[in-house]
């Protein structure tokens, strides 16, 4: 019997896409915000203190600037890859790769937890037993339709992409060989 399925090996040719995060507008203003303040606090303040009005404050003059410095280097840029049998979300300096074959749930969410994402309007993925990714790509009709198309074991269910019952059958049987051939006094 042979499978609908595309071998793995043509996975892996696809060409990397890159999508940039969704940005929604009130983040963006406040990111802005805090730009300026981090700008402006410490100049305003050494302003003061070569006019003569402020004595030094190092917390006023240092802090606002190493914050931002500190969030830029773990927030931008922030992107998704579909990169071969991967998918790599890019924040700042920290990278998260999934195996596109461990995805086992794709759904939207408006969750407010901390995640490489930049809008409210995300999607959920799920992998292995118990983990998730949350993103927020731009395109992300676009980015859904291509994570399907490298991720044969997912099938649309509603609006969610979830693993395939067939794909589940199969693992549950390659487990049921793997533990018969193990078991001891068998041949």
């Amino acid at each position: 019997m042979q499978s609908d399925y595309p071998p793995r090996e043509a996975l892996g040719e696809r060409e990397t896409l890159r999508f940039a995060t969704r940005i929604d507008r009130w983040l963006a203003v406040v990111a802005g915000g805090y730009v300026l303040l981090a700008v402006g606090l410490p100049a305003w303040h050494l302003g003061n203190v070569f006019g003569g009005g402020a004595a030094f404050n190092p917390l006023l003059a240092v802090l606002p600037p190493l914050i931002l410095a500190l969030v830029w280097a773990v927030a931008v840029p922030c992107t998704y890859e579909l990169r071969g049998l991967s998918l790599v979300a890019h924040s700042g300096m920290i990278a998260f790769a999934i195996p596109l074959l461990a995805i086992t749930r794709v759904r939207r969410t408006r969750t407010v937890i901390s995640a490489p994402a930049w809008s409210l309007q995300r999607l959920e993925i799920s992998y292995g037993k118990t983990q998730r990714l949350i993103i927020s790509p731009e395109r992300e009709a676009e980015f859904l339709r291509e994570l399907k198309l490298r991720a044969p074991q997912l099938v649309w269910v509603g609006d969610e992409l979830v693993v395939a019952q067939e794909w589940i059958d199969a693992g549950r049987k390659a487990q049921r060989e793997q533990n018969r051939r193990g078991t001891p006094g068998s041949s």
